[in-house]
Order: C-alpha cells, then structure tokens, then sequence
C-alpha cells in the first residue's frame, strides 16, 4: 500500500519556504539546490502569465483564489479593480502570513483569508475562481468537488507544471527527491 500524507502538515511545513524560493526567486537562505531548480520550473512564468490574464478581467469581480498559499496574488487583483478577494488554503501559517500582510496594508474591507481544505468547502460567491497549480495537487474527487463549487462561475487553472521536457523531468526529479 502507498502511504498517504498529511497534506495540512505538509504544506504548513513548506509553504512560505517554497513560496520564496518559487515565486519570490529565492533569496540568500535558498540552498543551491533550491535555486537550481529554481531555474527550471514554470513557477516564475505560472505568476506571469496569471496576472497577464487575470488582470483585466478581474474589474468589479468577486475573485476566489484555491489554494492562495499567503495571497501573493490578492493585493494584486484588488489594486486591479477586483470588487473582493477571498484566498482559501490547507496551510494555516500561509493563511496567517496573508492576513497579518493585509490587515498592515488596510484591505480587510476587500480581502478575506481562511484556512480550509477543498473538501470542506461550501458554495461561494464568486465570479471568477482561480488557482496556480493547485489542481496538481489534488485526488480526482477533490478535483470533481473543485468543478462543482465553480460550475457557475468562470474558472482558470495554470497547468504549466505538467508540460513534458527535459527540464521538467530534471524538476520532478528534484520535488520527488526534496520532498
């Protein structure tokens, strides 16, 4: 039998330490091997492109990020144009992360945090629901819960992980081994 992880301790765990080797290109604490693979993900490009696309579609909306991490995305979205923001994640210390962020810059009005696994998810009020990667991440029963909260919504997922290449190989290598 294949032994299941605790996805909550986990991503507790790990999340702002990826979340600055990813998507804030490392810094000086990142190992060698962090930055190296670093250098061959589509993290970089996966935020990008998000804000490329979401940006000018997000004016008047009620916007929900799935898997948000610590929001790196919201304050974004809201300086935008989006009416609100409302980021859900498994890890509670990205989610605390965010909220301190938030309340210190005065969007608590607009923007809302909560900790929360997908299966425990209830119906929101969105007009647009997004996520970076956090399909990748999930059951295909969690996936079939994801596409009925959004059925009536617009929904965009990057799925820039899964492309094959040489690269990637070289990156998924690393994951599997790093984590």
């Amino acid at each position: 039998p294949v032994a299941r992880i605790d996805a909550g301790k986990f991503w507790n765990q790990k999340i702002l330490e990826w979340e600055q080797d990813r998507y804030a290109h490392g810094d000086a604490r990142s190992s060698r091997l962090e930055a190296l693979a670093y250098q061959f993900s589509g993290l970089p490009r996966r935020m990008e492109n998000a804000q490329r696309i979401l940006i000018p579609n997000v004016i008047n909306r009620n916007v929900v990020e799935l898997g948000c991490g610590s929001g790196l995305m919201a304050e974004i979205l809201i300086e935008a144009g989006a009416a609100s923001y409302y980021g859900v994640d498994i890890a509670q210390v990205a989610i605390e992360k965010a909220q301190n962020r938030i309340t210190l810059a005065g969007l608590d009005d607009k923007i809302r945090f909560e900790v929360g696994d997908i299966s425990s998810l209830k119906q929101f009020d969105a007009d647009l629901v997004f996520s970076l990667g956090f399909l990748d991440w999930l059951e295909p029963q969690q996936i079939d819960t994801v596409f009925r909260l959004c059925k009536d919504t617009e929904f965009l997922h990057s799925f820039s992980e899964r492309q094959f290449s040489f690269w990637r190989f070289i990156h998924a290598a690393y994951v599997y081994v790093a984590y």
